[in-house]
């Protein structure tokens, strides 16, 4: 009973704690989207007013409206929301830990440190959630702007290098009618942003129309799937798309591995375990699913050197891409492998393997 009595004491301790830290970091970040959005707002209509010699007022955007657009959901849920969502997640982490411990008989070292990877991962989830709220925001204060000012379509852009996703690389140059364009950014820890076509200057009278897509295709403004990557997604818990994994777990199991062609794993960037995690609106695609890519690839692709000198290659798997730097070995990158390009690529192999044979 005495030790009950503790573990529910420490559980309430813990709640109590997470909970005033939730109300500290909804604060926090309400302020800096509301300065961000004002900002940029102000900003943007300057510039657009200097270049274009339009005389845009900005005096409208008031407080109210400020308010209303930071607050507005998107995919899902609005800042408040995913704050208080990321609270109760590691709540649960926490006593998870706490009742595992006790009831294994751990040490208190060990039930320690336990918990202090459960509070990195929170503070890792709160320091992603801020890097996308903080760029959906600034996007939405351009596309108000843009909308003020008679621009009637914007262009995605996305930022082109080895930690480009397949979602964004898809989006990227893109032309969307302005009222009709995908939610930016388009998952967590997205570096996307939208900018004003400057062929559509008060053109905004023809939004109705389709993207820049060519006609007979489907204009739908929702994120693509890539080949509906969803069917491809392991279904065990393991590799399921909310993985459960600690970073430091992750880079333990891939640190060493050797590719297929030599290259040994020295690192994994947060980007790329964010990409194998997952999260409410982008599935995961597990642990195994990238070792299998490494040691096991369909295809291999040649080293690309982006505009900064930087080298990816890219190693594609049944169920995931991998990115890494030849150089040094770190893992930048990870995307699901689309079903219709894992099937091409199995049939590829196949073939092969008969030829040999005969």
């Amino acid at each position: 009973m005495y030790k009950f009595n503790r573990m529910n004491n420490l559980q309430k301790n813990i709640k109590q704690q997470v909970t005033a830290l939730g109300e500290n970091e909804e604060t926090f970040l309400g302020k800096s989207l509301y300065e961000n959005f004002k900002d940029v707002h102000q900003q943007t209509t300057q510039y657009i007013n200097k270049t274009t010699g339009l005389n845009i007022d900005w005096s409208y955007v008031d407080d109210k409206f400020i308010d209303s657009a930071i607050k507005q959901n998107w995919q899902g849920g609005n800042f408040s929301s995913r704050v208080w969502n990321n609270k109760d997640k590691l709540i649960k982490n926490l006593n998870k830990t706490i009742v595992n411990g006790i009831a294994s008989g751990q040490s208190i070292n060990t039930m320690a440190a336990q918990l202090k990877s459960a509070m990195g991962t929170g503070a890792y989830d709160a320091l992603r959630l801020i890097r996308t709220e903080t760029m959906h925001t600034l996007n939405n204060a351009q596309m108000e702007s843009f909308k003020n000012a008679g621009y009637g379509k914007v262009i995605w852009l996305a930022a082109e290098d080895e930690r480009t996703c397949e979602v964004c690389g898809e989006l990227n140059d893109q032309s969307f009618d302005i009222d009709k364009a995908p939610d930016c950014p388009a998952h967590a820890n997205c570096r996307c942003t939208l900018s004003a076509d400057p062929e559509s200057l008060n053109d905004s009278s023809d939004s109705s129309n389709s993207s820049s897509k060519s006609s007979g295709e489907d204009d739908s403004t929702n994120i693509p799937d890539d080949e509906n990557n969803s069917e491809n997604q392991d279904t065990n818990d393991e590799n399921s798309g909310k993985i459960k994994g600690d970073y430091e777990d992750y880079k333990n199991q891939l640190i060493g591995l050797n590719t297929s062609d030599g290259i040994t794993i020295s690192d994994l960037s947060l980007h790329g375990y964010d990409r194998i995690i997952g999260d409410d609106n982008r599935k995961g695609v597990g642990i195994n699913s990238v070792k299998d890519a490494l040691t096991n690839p369909l295809d291999i692709k040649s080293i690309k050197i982006d505009d900064l000198g930087r080298k990816s290659k890219r190693y594609i798997g049944e169920k995931a891409e991998v990115a890494i730097n030849p150089d040094k070995g770190n893992i930048v990158s990870v995307n699901p492998t689309s079903t219709k390009k894992a099937e091409r690529l199995l049939k590829k192999r196949d073939e092969n393997n008969e030829n040999q044979i005969k």
